[in-house]
C-alpha cells in the first residue's frame, strides 16, 4: 500500500466508526423504555418519601432510628368465625337446659299416681327436695336449681308450709309452679255460731288433721300466742268454716278466727252510731256475745240491742238469762230456776248493774254490727214468741202482759219442746230468750 493509500484509510475509518455507533444508539434507544421502567419503578418510592410533606427530619447522630409502625392484621374472618361458635354453643345449652327444665318430666315411682308432700314448719328448700325424693320423685337437685333460675316468680324461698300434691309427669319447672301455688287444700272445720271457748277448743282438739301445739296450752299461754290482750280468749274467734291442710299447726287455724274477728269488731266500731252505750271495742264484743245469745232471727238484732242500750243508759240491770247460765257453767241443771237468778256471780246480770266481765260466746257479724248500732226505740223489755222471734215492749205493765200471752198461755206442746221461762216479777222484771 502507497503511503497516500495509507492515508485514505486511516481517513476512511472514523467515517466507518460512526455507523456503527449509531446503530449501538439505536440499540440503546430500543432497549431505554423497559430500562426507564425500571428505573422510575425503583426512583418513584425515594421521589414520594423526597416530596411527602409529613417527611420526618433527618435523625440526630447517636440517636435511636425510629421503628416503622407494625402493619396491624385484622383477622376478621377468624373472629366472626369464633363468635358464631360461641353463639352456636350458647343456643345449645339454652335449648338444652329447656328441655331439662319445661320438657322432661320428673321420674316417679309412681308414674301414674299423685305424689303429696307435707311441708313442715322450718323446711328449706333442699329440705322440700328431699322430701320429694322420699316420696318417689326422683328431682336432681341442679335441674331445679337451673328451673329456679329459668322459672320466673318461682317463690322457692318463700314456700308455706302443708301438703302439697304433686300431679304425674310434672317437670321440674311444673313443681315449682306448684310449690309457688301453695298447699292444697283439704281439710276444714266450723266454728258455730254462738260457740262458747271450750266448744270452740275441743273443735280444734278433735281436729286429727291439725298438727297439735295451741289447744291444750295454759289460757294465759295461748292468749299471748294469739295476741289477745284482754283476760279471756272467750268471744275472739270469729264462727266461720276454716279451711286448712293436712298437718297445719292448729294455732295458724286460731291466728285466723282471732284475726277475722278482731277486723270485724274494729269495722263496727269505727261505724258505731251516737246510740251506742259501749265504751270500748271490748265492751261491744261483750254486748254482741249476749245479743248473739239472745236472738233467734238476725232482724231482732237491732232491736234487742236497743233494748240493752237503753238498759245501760239509764243503769238498769241487763237482766238477760244466757248471762246467769254462762256464770253458773257446769251447775247449770238445763233448766232456769229463781234460784240461779239469785245466786251472785260476776255474770248474773239480774245481780250486777252493768255488762259482765267479758264475752260469753262467740258472737257473728251480724251481732257486733246491732251491738254498736242499736235500733231508735223506748223498748226496755223483750220476750220469746216461741217461733224464733221476740215482743219487745216499753213498759213492764205491757211485758207481763206479753209474758202470759206468748209463755204461760204456750201449748202444752210447745211447753214440752221448750223448758218453761218463770214469770217476771216487778222486782225482777227480765228478757226471756228462747232455748
Amino acid at each position: 500500500m502507497t503511503q497516500e493509500e495509507k492515508k485514505n484509510t486511516e481517513a476512511a475509518a472514523p467515517e466507518a466508526q460512526e455507523p456503527a455507533e449509531q446503530n449501538a444508539g439505536t440499540m440503546a434507544a430500543t432497549a431505554l423504555p423497559r430500562n426507564q421502567n425500571e428505573a422510575q419503578d425503583k426512583a418513584q418510592p425515594e421521589a414520594k418519601a423526597e416530596g411527602a410533606p409529613d417527611e420526618k427530619p433527618e435523625e440526630k447522630a447517636g440517636e435511636k432510628p425510629a421503628e416503622k409502625p407494625r402493619r396491624r392484621r385484622r383477622p376478621l374472618t377468624l373472629v366472626a368465625g369464633g363468635m358464631l361458635v360461641v353463639l352456636c354453643a350458647a343456643m345449645g345449652l339454652r335449648w338444652e337446659a329447656d328441655q331439662r327444665v319445661f320438657e322432661r318430666a320428673v321420674e316417679s315411682a309412681t308414674p301414674d299416681t299423685a305424689v303429696r308432700i307435707t311441708v313442715e314448719t322450718g323446711d328449706s328448700a333442699r329440705r322440700v327436695m328431699e322430701r320429694l325424693r322420699e316420696a318417689g320423685l326422683q328431682v336432681k337437685d341442679f335441674d331445679m336449681r337451673l328451673a329456679a333460675r329459668l322459672v320466673k316468680d318461682h317463690k322457692l324461698s318463700s314456700i308455706h308450709t302443708g301438703t302439697y300434691e304433686f300431679k304425674p309427669d310434672l317437670t321440674p319447672a311444673g313443681i315449682l309452679e306448684t310449690l309457688a301455688r301453695g298447699p292444697i287444700v283439704d281439710q276444714s272445720l266450723r266454728i258455730p255460731d254462738g260457740a262458747p271457748v271450750w266448744e270452740v277448743l275441743a273443735i280444734f282438739r278433735n281436729a286429727t288433721a291439725l298438727k297439735q301445739t295451741a289447744a291444750s296450752m295454759p289460757e294465759a299461754e295461748l292468749r299471748r300466742a294469739l295476741g289477745i290482750d284482754a283476760g279471756s280468749l272467750e268471744g275472739w274467734f270469729a264462727p266461720d268454716t276454716y279451711h286448712y291442710t293436712s298437718g297445719s299447726a292448729d294455732l295458724a287455724v286460731m291466728k285466723q278466727a282471732v284475726a277475722k274477728q278482731k277486723a270485724l269488731l274494729a269495722k263496727a266500731w269505727e261505724s258505731r252510731s251516737e246510740a251506742a252505750r259501749v265504751k270500748t271495742p271490748y265492751e261491744a264484743l261483750t254486748l254482741a256475745s249476749i245479743i248473739e245469745k239472745e236472738t233467734g232471727l238476725a232482724t231482732d238484732r237491732h232491736l234487742v240491742s236497743s233494748v240493752f242500750n237503753n238498759r245501760l243508759s239509764i243503769g238498769m240491770p241487763l237482766q238477760t238469762d244466757p248471762t246467769v247460765i254462762y256464770g253458773l257453767g257446769e251447775k247449770f241443771s238445763g233448766n232456769i230456776t229463781r234460784k240461779d237468778l239469785q245466786t251472785p256471780t260476776p255474770y248474773n246480770t239480774y245481780v250486777i248493774p252493768a255488762l259482765p266481765p267479758t264475752p260469753i260466746a262467740a258472737p257473728t257479724w251480724a251481732s257486733i254490727e246491732a251491738a254498736v248500732n242499736p235500733a231508735n226505740t223506748r223498748f226496755l223489755y223483750f220476750v220469746s214468741k216461741g217461733d224464733g222471734s221476740s215482743h219487745f215492749s216499753q213498759s213492764l205493765a205491757e211485758h207481763n202482759r206479753a209474758v202470759r200471752q206468748f209463755i204461760l198461755n204456750r201449748p202444752k206442746t210447745q211447753k214440752k219442746a221448750k223448758p218453761k221461762e218463770p214469770q217476771p216479777t216487778k222486782e225482777t222484771a227480765r228478757s226471756i230468750t228462747p232455748v
